[in-house]
């Protein structure tokens, strides 16, 4: 018996397991190809202008307007805090954390307990 030609469909021998689907398409001969053209067209007849619609229940993010601008006094503060603590991360972190409850306060008039001042009181 002549063994079989190449790119010959082998058959599943009795008892065999059936052959597992990698996860890859199968790729079919007759399965049309999409041109570069072909893809042009249809971004060209897709809507330009129309903005993406959100769902209801969410609202678009809030835009900074000028009065949210950052004093610069606070700025200031905030570089000093930064070149006073160089090179010891964990008191930048505390006087940057401390500039901002400052901040927090006199801005909005919100106060913040640092975690450890709960333990405290």
């Amino acid at each position: 018996m002549a063994p079989p030609a190449a790119g010959a469909a082998e058959q599943p021998k009795p008892g065999a397991a059936a052959p597992q689907n990698s996860g890859q398409p199968a790729a079919t001969p007759t399965a049309a190809q999409l041109t570069a053209k072909d893809v042009a067209e249809a971004i060209a007849s897709m809507p330009s202008g129309a903005a993406p619609v959100l769902p209801s229940n969410m609202a678009p993010p809030p835009v900074a307007a000028d009065q949210d601008v950052i004093e610069p006094e606070w700025v200031d503060q905030a570089e000093q805090v930064i070149d006073h603590t160089a090179g010891d991360p964990y008191a930048e972190e505390e006087g940057v954390e401390a500039l901002q409850i400052d901040y927090l306060d006199k801005r909005y008039g919100h106060k913040v307990k640092k975690p450890d001042q709960d333990k405290a009181a």
